[in-house]
This record gives C-alpha cells, sequence and structure tokens, in this order.
C-alpha cells in the first residue's frame, strides 16, 4: 500500500524559507549566486501558483 503525502502551500513554502536560511549568509559571502534555491522553487510547484489559466483574462483561474 502506498500513501501519498501532499503538502500544502505552507509548509513547501516553509520548507523552502528554511533551507534557504542555511545557505544564505554562505553563498552571499562567497558571492555566489542563487541558482540552486531557483532550482528548489521550481521544483516545489510554487511558481505554477503564479501563472493564471484560460483564453481571456475574464475567465483566468488560478487553482484547477
Amino acid at each position: 500500500m502506498t500513501t501519498k503525502v501532499v503538502k500544502s502551500i505552507e509548509e513547501i513554502a516553509i520548507s523552502l524559507a528554511e533551507k534557504f536560511k542555511e545557505t544564505a549568509v554562505t553563498r552571499d559571502q562567497a558571492g555566489g549566486n542563487a541558482k540552486n534555491e531557483r532550482d528548489l522553487i521550481r521544483d516545489s510547484g510554487l511558481l505554477k501558483l503564479l501563472i493564471p489559466r484560460g483564453t481571456s483574462m475574464v475567465k483566468w483561474t488560478f487553482f484547477n
């Protein structure tokens, strides 16, 4: 039996923020970029929440 674990949007955002907090100072001091963090955001699915769907502005929906 498999159980699918679904995290809420808030849980995903908090998890990402905690990961970013761990690496921010080191990354900034090293003069690096945030590519790994951007990839984590993309992989989380949170960006899809910002892309409206539909063919006209009147019919846009944000959740399906």
